[in-house]
């Protein structure tokens, strides 16, 4: 009788005890596992890693697309990852390379993009892996000549008003990617006009000055001294109207002068298709530094708005008209 207990109790503790062991197992759960997902390196040409593999065997070949969010600041060594029913628990690597440009053009974040997987297993296709976030610290010092900037010459200018003109001019510190619009624009057209409402530069012809004419407005009454700064300038990286544009692509626009946030700094947006969507910023002398959180979808198009005193330059003075770019997000 003691023989046949024994028996039928291991018969039925042994199938509880597997069923636990098997439910306790991470490895029969569905995912992606990729590591590190976040980074630090050097733009000096400096290579690192990351790796990936997948966490439960897939019932058909699963194909993880790979890129990076700015070629130009990190390169990626390959374009997608394929894991198979048999080789799905394989760590595979991605090799990562930094960009050196020999500018003094401070921290980036670049983002190495895993898109959706697509596959015929229904629990892994469309599976979005989590992206993998890299700051590339600038290793170039500050050189005159060579800092990503616009100078302006004289940047002040005293007149009397009484329709007199005087002229600055208007250059590129370093060659751009692309051509350069910079906007021109009176804080005070009653007070001061000026003769053009942008100066364009290409990559040739980025370090000769182009001259703005400013002329002063007689009004005809006793009012006193008045200031008006003249210039507000605005780059843009992606530049309106751009298409291809990367996932995750990093958005900077360069004023002229240093800034911070303005009365109205809050109503910045970032649009696509009519959804705002998230973003965090941040401000590097002369640059705000946009990066919209999560992957956009592919194709999209994309509006940035900067509206009217968003931000202050050096003197207090804000922005005076709304600026906006829209750019198209690359296609799959």
């Amino acid at each position: 009788m003691k023989r046949v207990l024994i028996f039928v109790l291991a018969f039925f503790l042994l199938p509880i005890f597997n069923l636990t062991a098997n439910a306790a197992d991470p490895g029969i759960i569905p995912g992606v596992t990729v590591s590190p997902q976040f980074l630090t390196t050097v733009e000096n040409g400096m290579t690192d890693t990351i790796t990936v593999y997948l966490n439960s065997q897939p019932t058909g070949d699963v194909i993880i697309p790979i890129s990076s969010s700015d070629p130009g600041i990190i390169a990626v060594d390959k374009s997608y990852l394929i894991f198979t029913p048999m080789d799905y628990s394989i760590s595979q690597t991605v090799r990562f390379t930094s960009i050196n440009n020999d500018i003094p053009d401070g921290k980036y974040l670049a983002i190495v993009i895993l898109d959706p997987a697509e596959s015929t297993d229904p629990a892994y296709d469309g599976m979005d892996p989590e992206d993998v976030s890299i700051i590339v610290n600038d290793d170039d010092p500050a050189k005159p000549g060579i800092t990503p900037g616009v100078i302006v010459s004289p940047k002040t200018i005293t007149m009397n008003e009484n329709g007199s003109t005087a002229t600055f001019t208007v250059c590129l510190n370093s060659r751009p990617t692309d051509n350069a619009t910079i906007t021109i624009s009176s804080s005070d057209s009653s007070s001061i006009t000026i003769d053009k409402p942008m100066v364009v530069f290409t990559i040739t012809d980025y370090n000769i000055p182009q001259t703005v004419t400013v002329t002063s407005v007689d009004n005809d009454v006793a009012d006193g001294k008045h200031q008006a700064i003249v210039i507000r300038i605005v780059a843009t990286d992606p530049g309106n109207g751009a298409v291809g544009v990367p996932r995750n692509k990093i958005i900077r626009i360069t004023f002229s002068e240093e800034i911070k946030e303005g009365y109205n700094f809050g109503e910045i947006k970032i649009n696509k298709s009519g959804a705002d969507m998230d973003f965090t910023y941040r401000i590097h002398d002369s640059n705000l530094i946009l990066n919209i959180k999560g992957n956009i979808p592919y194709a999209s198009l994309c509006t940035v708005t900067i509206p009217v005193g968003a931000v202050e330059g050096q003197y207090g003075n804000s922005l005076i008209e709304e600026h906006s770019i829209s750019f198209t997000i690359k296609s799959k």
